[in-house]
């Protein structure tokens, strides 16, 4: 149990703690299979309480009454007469960040992260109440009917409201939305289990604490498709999930879950006085998880250097001439670059590491230190280890502002021989083709942008701002050449925006459209592919 929270139940003859009158208490409930419900106790003198997070969008709660309403990222009463403010929330399904109210199986629960929820302690310590017809889980735990979070991380933690009791497994908390196949729920838990067996045989001195699992079915935009959050409750979404999943489809499973699970093994937190600490933390999952899933066997040699050399393509294409110390943390996001360019940095640093102790060491040692307190440099500790004498070499120049990323690239692997110039293969075109279209929607939107892959094309997400893209649309072909990694649509594309200053679109339901080209994207003029043999001989090398 997480010792900064502390939890009660109410059971027969169990009550849940009593607030202090000068206390705000936010009590969530599952009204409805598809609505939470969220009530905000305030003290007297309290009108308006700013939420810790002004920023999010609330617009879709609804008020339940005249007390109060959510205004300019605040609580606001509007009735002096009443002591709560309550509202409505319906489940919705998002791809990206925490979600306020995510719905889990057909109308099995909802899942939720406090800070959504949390207001700022100006009017008195905040305590946060949840009920729900069946389990409630959160700190790795499953209560039943209500709980109650206290302590600095109530605000900051993953909830899962049940419509059903859930019983361990095996020793094991987890659900599973009943639309999952039982060869997928096997799946799940030998990742997990894999995964976590595979790190703590490496990373012995890494506390370790079994989380509790939620794996559900969604819809959205776009072919089958995974995310997910980490943590002491571990969100797992399969996006349009076939009812027999295909080898692509397992191969996503496998890299989520064994990510999600590598970041047990990491101090998120402790990394924020980073300037790369998001690279540092989701590209260090990624490496945990391709190592551990190559050590396990659920993938093959040749995939791993296929994911690595994919990784390294996309990364390549959206930073461009740039280092990466220039780019603005929201391009970062936008693009995930920290889990693409952080997978193969990790990768070919510690494969040309200096000096002889091993890669695990390396990696145990810099949690080691920050679990002390400290700050290690991130770069010394991986390429350096305990060689005090040694500079770091690759890492510094890679994450840092001097000098283009694909220069450090280039001299990396003239150096070392771990990787060499390849021709782009379909995944990379593709890449190329998201970058070439997203560029166009920024010019059409005034510099927003929306796309997401799609099996057959590009996904864009309409803006009302924009000139042409103000609905969702489908791209499916480009003059003609289909946006699957066809190697004639970018020329093409250029052609195109040569002599008409515009590029023609085919959509999905088959219409047309065109977007004005001012700019087109021009792809880096190499590529790299891992020789995966000798990499993975350096990163073994001493285990």
């Amino acid at each position: 149990m997480n010792p900064t929270l502390s939890f009660a139940l109410l059971g027969a003859a169990l009550a849940l703690p009593v607030c202090q009158a000068a206390d705000v208490e936010v009590s969530v409930r599952l009204a409805e299979p598809d609505a939470l419900e969220v009530s905000y106790q305030l003290p007297p003198g309290c009108d308006s309480l700013p939420f810790v997070d002004s920023s999010v969008a609330r617009a879709n709660w609804a008020p339940a009454g005249q007390c109060g309403k959510v205004e300019a990222g605040a609580l606001v009463r509007t009735d002096s007469a009443c002591t709560a403010l309550a509202f409505r929330i319906p489940a919705a399904a998002t791809f990206r960040g925490y979600p306020a109210a995510y719905p889990m199986g057909a109308g099995e629960g909802i899942y939720l992260h406090t800070s959504l929820y949390a207001p700022a302690d100006r009017c008195g310590a905040v305590h946060y109440r949840f009920g729900a017809p069946g389990s409630i889980v959160t700190g790795a735990q499953a209560h039943a009917g209500r709980a109650a979070l206290d302590g600095p991380q109530a605000g900051d933690t993953a909830v899962l409201l049940l419509q059903k009791k859930l019983a361990p497994s095996d020793g094991a908390l987890r659900y599973f939305d009943s639309r999952l196949s039982p060869a997928a729920r096997a799946q799940v838990a030998r990742v997990a289990d894999g995964t976590a067996a595979y790190l703590r045989k490496r990373l012995p001195d890494v506390p370790f604490t079994q989380p509790a699992l939620a794996a559900s079915i969604a819809t959205a935009p776009g072919g089958p498709e995974v995310n997910g959050n980490g943590g002491d409750l571990m969100r797992l979404i399969f996006f349009n999930w076939p009812e027999q999943p295909g080898v692509d489809e397992q191969y996503k499973m496998t890299l989520l879950v064994a990510h999600e699970m590598s970041h047990r093994f990491q101090l998120r937190d402790a990394l924020d006085g980073y300037p790369s600490g998001r690279l540092i933390h989701e590209g260090g999952a990624e490496f945990l998880r391709w190592m551990a899933s190559i050590g396990n066997g659920w993938i093959t040699p040749e995939q791993a250097a296929q994911n690595l050399d994919d990784e390294l393509a996309r990364c390549m294409v959206q930073v461009e001439g740039r280092s990466w110390g220039e780019l603005p943390q929201r391009f970062i996001s936008g693009n995930t670059l920290e889990y693409a360019c952080g997978l193969p940095a990790l990768v070919y640093a510690l494969a040309a590491r200096q000096g002889n102790d091993t890669v695990w060491s390396r990696i145990g040692g810099f949690y080691r230190e920050l679990r002390q307190g400290k700050q290690p440099d991130f770069s010394r500790s991986l390429e350096c280890g305990n060689d005090e004498a040694c500079q770091p070499r690759w890492l510094p120049a890679l994450t840092g502002r001097q000098g283009a990323m694909a220069d450090h690239w280039r001299k990396l692997f003239a150096d070392t021989g771990l990787a060499h110039p390849r021709e782009p293969g379909p995944r990379t075109r593709k890449a190329i083709l998201l970058k070439a279209v997203g560029q166009l929607m920024e010019d059409d939107c005034g510099g927003h942008k929306g796309t997401m892959d799609t099996p057959q094309g590009i996904f864009l997400f309409g803006r009302s701002e924009c000139k042409t893209l103000k609905t969702n649309v489908e791209l499916r072909r480009t003059e003609g050449h289909p946006l699957t990694g066809d190697p004639a649509a970018m020329p093409a594309m250029a052609a195109a925006c040569a002599a008409r200053g515009a590029v023609q679109f085919e959509s999905k339901d088959g219409g047309t459209l065109q977007l004005s080209c001012q700019r087109l994207y021009r792809a880096p003029d190499v590529f790299y592919g891992a020789d995966i043999g000798k990499v993975l001989a350096r990163l073994r090398d001493k285990e």
